[in-house]
């Protein structure tokens, strides 16, 4: 099936993609399958071709099974401002912030526990 997708426009390939019966068995087959690629050369002492085993594809593949499988851990971003207020008030005591929020405490610790040897 010949996807014709206009430039720029992700949503559309994602339905389009979508729109392919067995498309997520078909994606995991041809991951499977790629666990056993081999890759080519040319030997110039025999001449003739000589396959070995095509390691990063094969790691590759197994990576994405085992993403595809287990999930990726999740990416989160944690934007802080302490202090920053709109009108100039005093700069609130970072305590009082990580009291009212541990996922800045947590994150805090973990910053600290990087730096200190």
């Amino acid at each position: 099936m010949k996807l014709e997708l206009e430039p720029d426009d992700s949503a559309s390939m994602m339905r389009q993609i979508r729109s392919i019966p067995d498309i997520h068995k078909q994606i995991v087959e041809a991951a499977v399958e790629a666990l056993q690629a081999m890759k080519w050369h040319w030997d110039i002492e025999s001449k003739s071709v000589v396959y070995e085993p095509d390691h990063k594809a094969r790691l590759d593949a197994a990576r994405f099974l085992a993403s595809y499988g287990d999930g990726l851990p999740t990416q989160t971003t944690l934007n802080v401002n302490i202090g920053d207020k709109p009108n100039g008030g005093p700069e609130p005591a970072i305590e009082a912030k990580m009291a009212q929020s541990p996922a800045l405490a947590n994150r805090l610790r973990k910053a600290l526990a990087v730096l200190t040897p």
